[in-house]
């Protein structure tokens, strides 16, 4: 593959060679940004394209009235991805040397000189992949003085509209090359290319060229030239013998249209129903803005003119009488002026009788608009807004259970949001892994294996709605109701491991924890259980407290010991009961 980057790189220099969907790719891109950033300019942007049959007059006015929801929804979207990034319960560890280490901070702190590995790709990353799944991560060898310093790693973003040509076998990057500015950059297993144009005149190059007539002058760097372009291009290495390319590409949904060999974005499911808000978010604003309000009608009088110093000036029809200039008193109105804000007072003359005096009702009346059309309008958006997220997440995932729910249903509204964010959670680790394994070799000059792997359980709920399930789960499996109780606990004492683990290991031993408070007040009640079990049962946090006082190895044996040490201070308690329990 180093022989096509090479010619990949000149070619994308001196002829303009891009990969036969970089037009797409790019636009795509732009698209996306337009949606996402949602401002005043995306507005335009967008609304230009979608609006066809109004005036350049009208059209601006649309365009400044009209305030986008689309990046709102696509924020609505991100919030379930955005959870799972930030799971607790993340396995990393590091084969380095046939040993095994669970952490590593020299490869996972300041990555960037500033944010971890994990915040790297949280904080900057993850934006890209939302609006570029196109662009490319790389991973760049900083300029460094090899008889003093040792090399740094330097995390790039190249956005799709620099990237102008790859290749993937089985979905494995073969190459890539980029650029920014005037600089080009070919990536490649165990090292790159950098070309630059150069004003000194270079070799020419035959139409039929290749990597190993040069090999040998690469590595310093050497001048060429062909098509009547002359430029400097040099080879590096990174380290990894041969097994690494710095280059990876942030997006992992493959694209229909190209046959996947570009990526559309996590959300694209909901791409066509977004755009379809447009113009009903466009309407709406409109119609918010301009007849949404009620119009008020004012009986009034002819204009009585002004006065001039100690002169009046009548009025005719708007303009000041016997001149061309407007009436100083109505502004050409031709109507004597009403009030103009809440704070004024409209006076009215009172007559000499009830038939004398206006009727006040009829002096100032307002005309209510229909709301029904502005009334569609929200509801349409609205709905749609849910759509899009049911179009990402599939099913009713975002649907508000009812009382009569039950966790299981729940559960299962969870699980379609765990498929859509479970791939993106795996492209999230190989990125980590990519960044780690490539800093080793670029910095320690060491082949480490790195292994960044999310929790089957990615826990994206809210702590409300783990309780919300628990209080429905009545009825549902007692493994589901265990599995709730066990997520809430750990979600509770998060950042308090010990007394996370003496809960769990309390949950445990429980005597019909998955029972409701009706059933276990049954249970106990009638002859089926053993007494012993009654006994643990309305002692149990007392047991459970002194042991755990007692050994603090108590929760770290196995289960087996535990429930001896449990057995026998039950029996304690019995023999201190003189072994009769009163159940009535």
């Amino acid at each position: 593959m180093k022989e096509k980057a090479f010619q990949s790189i000149i070619e994308a220099f001196t002829k303009g060679r891009k990969h036969e969907h970089y037009d797409h790719a790019k636009k795509y891109a732009e698209k996306l940004k337009e949606l996402t950033i949602s401002d005043g300019e995306a507005a335009k942007a967008l609304l230009s394209k979608l609006t066809t049959r109004e005036t350049e007059e009208e059209l601006n006015q649309r365009k400044n009235l009209t305030k986008l929801i689309s990046g709102s929804i696509i924020n609505k979207i991100e919030v379930p991805f955005a959870k799972a990034d930030r799971t607790e319960g993340i396995s990393l560890s590091f084969e380095v040397d046939k040993a095994i280490k669970d952490s590593y901070p020299e490869l996972t702190d300041s990555f960037d000189g500033r944010k971890s590995i994990s915040d790297y790709l949280f904080e900057t990353v993850r934006r890209y992949r939302r609006i570029d799944p196109n662009a490319f991560l790389v991973i760049e060898i900083s300029q460094f003085d090899s008889n003093k310093e040792k090399p740094k790693s330097l995390p790039i973003i190249f956005k799709s509209s620099e990237v102008v040509d790859f290749q993937f076998n089985n979905e494995v990057l073969e190459f890539v090359v980029t650029t920014r500015g005037n600089r080009f950059m070919a990536y490649f297993k165990g090292g790159s290319f950098l070309l630059e144009p150069t004003e000194a005149k270079g070799s020419a190059l035959q139409e039929e060229y290749s990597y190993s007539t040069y090999a040998g002058s690469l590595k310093d760097g050497i001048t060429l030239s062909l098509n009547s372009k002359d430029f400097f291009i040099k080879e590096f290495d990174n380290g990894s013998k041969g097994e690494l390319i710095q280059a990876e590409r942030i997006g992992y949904v493959p694209d229909e249209r190209t046959d996947g060999n570009t990526c559309v974005t996590h959300w694209h499911p909901a791409l066509s129903r977004i755009e379809r808000t447009i113009i009903a978010n466009s309407e709406s604003d409109l119609t918010h803005a301009l007849h949404v309000f009620a119009q008020k009608l004012i009986m009034t009088e002819p204009c009585k003119g002004y006065h001039n110093g100690d002169t009046h000036m009548n009025c005719s029809g708007g303009f000041t009488q016997g001149t061309e200039q407007v009436c100083k008193n109505c502004g050409g109105s031709g109507q004597q002026p009403m009030h103009k804000s809440s704070q004024d007072v409209i006076y009215v003359k009172m007559g000499k009788d009830s038939q004398d005096t206006p009727d006040i009702d009829k002096i100032v009346k307002y005309i209510r608009p229909d709301l029904e059309t502005a009334k569609y309008l929200e509801e349409f958006l609205d709905k749609q807004s849910q759509e899009c997220l049911r179009d990402v997440f599939a099913g009713n995932s975002f649907s508000t259970p009812s009382a009569e729910q039950t966790a299981t249903f729940v559960q299962v509204n969870y699980e379609s949001i765990y498929d859509a964010v479970t791939p993106y959670c795996k492209k999230t680790s190989q990125l980590f892994e990519f960044c780690a394994e490539l800093r080793a070799s670029i910095e320690m000059d060491k082949s480490i294996k790195v292994d960044h792997q999310y929790p089957k359980d990615l826990e994206i709920e809210t702590m409300a709605e783990l309780v919300s399930q628990y209080k429905n789960s009545e009825g549902a499996p007692s493994e589901v109701r265990r599995r709730i109780r066990e997520r809430i606990i750990r979600r509770s004492l998060n950042n308090q491991p010990m007394a996370s683990q003496r809960a769990l290991v309390k949950m445990m031993h429980e005597p019909f924890a998955d029972k409701t408070e009706s059933e276990k007040a049954s249970i106990i009640a009638s002859n089926l259980v053993p007494t012993e079990k009654k006994v643990l049962y309305a002692n149990y946090d007392d047991i459970m407290n002194y042991l755990i006082e007692q050994s603090s190895s108590f929760v770290l044996m196995t289960f087996a010991k535990r429930q001896e040490l449990i057995d026998a201070e039950v029996k304690r308690i019995m023999s201190n009961l003189n072994q009769s329990i009163p159940l009535e």
